[in-house]
Order: structure tokens, then C-alpha cells, then sequence
């Protein structure tokens, strides 16, 4: 397998602030991927428009959410690496998918949290107790 660091890559684009992402430093990082495979296949959840954020209306789907996330936290903790999480818990909570799902405007903004809630404690030492 051929290995770049992102150091060695070229940059795509030179944004203001950029140069201060730890991806484009260097540094080894650890990203999520797969989570709807995951709690499809693994925890038999039913993801109907492969939609994860109706799961953040119940204390068991947040539950699930942040056991993902916490998994790949704790990934990059044992490896010293930095942490790129998606918002893979939301990307479908949009007018167009929040529709086909019956969710309406007021619905979506309901199951949107803020991104530092999708993940709480994923930058600690130890993860939060889930919710009851």
C-alpha cells in the first residue's frame, strides 16, 4: 500500500485558517466511516432511507449514535492520533430525506443537535455515561 501523510500532500485549496487544521500537518488521524452498515449489520436496526437521525428522538438510538462515535474516540486515544468524525448521524435530516420520512421543518430542527452534542465527552479522557 502506498502511504502519504497529509503533510506530503498538496494542498487543494489554501482557506484562511487551513494551515492550522492538524490533518494538513501531519499529524495521524483517525476518521469514522460506515455507520449505518454498522448499525444495520451489527445491532439490526431498522434505517429506513438509510436515515440515522431519527435514532436521536430515543434514548437507546442516541445511545447507539454515541457508542459509534465513542468506538472510533477510543481508537484514536490508543493510537495518539486525532480524531475527524462525519455527521453521519444527521446528513439526512434535510427538507428533501426529512420529508420522504415524515418530518417536517420544525421536526428537523428538533433532531438536529448541535455537532458538539452528536459526540458528548469524545475528547476526554472517558466517555460520558449514555443516557437513560
Amino acid at each position: 500500500m502506498n502511504r502519504h501523510t497529509a503533510a506530503q500532500a498538496e494542498p487543494v485549496t489554501t482557506a484562511r485558517g487551513a494551515s492550522r487544521l492538524p490533518q494538513l500537518r501531519g499529524r495521524p488521524m483517525v476518521t469514522d466511516g460506515g455507520m449505518e452498515t454498522g448499525l444495520i449489520f451489527h445491532h439490526g436496526v431498522d434505517l429506513p432511507h438509510f436515515a440515522v437521525f431519527p435514532l436521536l428522538e430515543t434514548a437507546v438510538g442516541r445511545a447507539l449514535v454515541e457508542d459509534y462515535y465513542h468506538g472510533y474516540a477510543e481508537i484514536a486515544r490508543r493510537a495518539g492520533a486525532g480524531l475527524l468524525l462525519e455527521s453521519g448521524a444527521t446528513y439526512r435530516a434535510s427538507p428533501g430525506w426529512g420529508a420522504r420520512l415524515g418530518y417536517g421543518p420544525a421536526d428537523l430542527a428538533r433532531v438536529k443537535p448541535p455537532r458538539s452534542r452528536c459526540c458528548p465527552g469524545c475528547g476526554s479522557a472517558t466517555p460520558p455515561p449514555s443516557p437513560t
